[in-house]
C-alpha cells in the first residue's frame, strides 16, 4: 500500500469511528461536563474541526491565519455548535475537504514537505496527525460513553 493510500485509509477510519462514537452518545451529553471541569463533546469536536480546518489550509498550502484561540486555554464550542447535528455537521463537511484533498494528491505531492507553525513535515506525515488526534478524542468519548453506563462497542 502506498504512503498515500495509507493515510487516506487511516484518515477515513479515524473519521468513521469518530462519527460512530458521536452516534453513540445521547443529545445530552454533547454539552455534559462530568464535575464541572472536563470538556464536553462538543467543545472536544469543535476543537478537532478547527484544528483540521487550520491545518488542512496548511497542508494544501494556503495560509491559515494565525490561530485564532488562546494556546493556555481550552478550546470550548459556541452555542450554534453544541448539538449533536451541528457536531455531526460541521466534522463531516472538514473531513469530506480533506478526504478530497489527499484524494486530489499525487503520490509525490504526499510525500512533499510543508512548513506548519510546529516546524516542517511531509504532507502525509500531518494527514497521520489529523488521524492520531481524531482517534485520540474519540477515546475520551468512549469514557464519556462509559461513565453513561455504556459499554458497547460502537465501531
Amino acid at each position: 500500500m502506498s504512503a498515500k493510500d495509507a493515510a487516506l485509509k487511516s484518515f477515513k477510519s479515524a473519521h468513521d469511528i469518530l462519527l460512530k462514537d458521536i452516534g453513540a452518545l445521547p443529545e445530552e451529553a454533547m454539552t455534559k461536563s462530568w464535575g464541572g471541569k472536563s470538556r464536553t463533546v462538543a467543545d472536544i469536536i469543535f476543537e478537532i474541526v478547527k484544528v483540521n480546518e487550520h491545518l488542512g489550509a496548511t497542508i494544501r498550502g494556503d495560509d491559515p491565519g494565525p490561530w485564532p484561540f488562546d494556546m493556555g486555554t481550552w478550546i470550548t464550542a459556541p452555542a450554534n455548535a453544541q448539538s449533536k447535528q451541528a457536531i455531526i455537521s460541521s466534522l463531516t463537511n472538514v473531513n469530506e475537504k480533506l478526504i478530497a484533498d489527499i484524494e486530489g494528491f499525487s503520490e509525490d505531492a504526499m510525500a512533499d514537505t510543508v512548513t506548519t507553525e510546529h516546524g516542517s513535515a511531509p504532507r502525509v506525515d500531518r494527514y497521520r496527525f489529523l488521524a492520531m488526534h481524531m482517534m485520540y478524542h474519540s477515546g475520551q468519548l468512549n469514557f464519556m460513553q462509559a461513565m453513561l453506563g455504556d459499554d458497547a462497542w460502537h465501531w
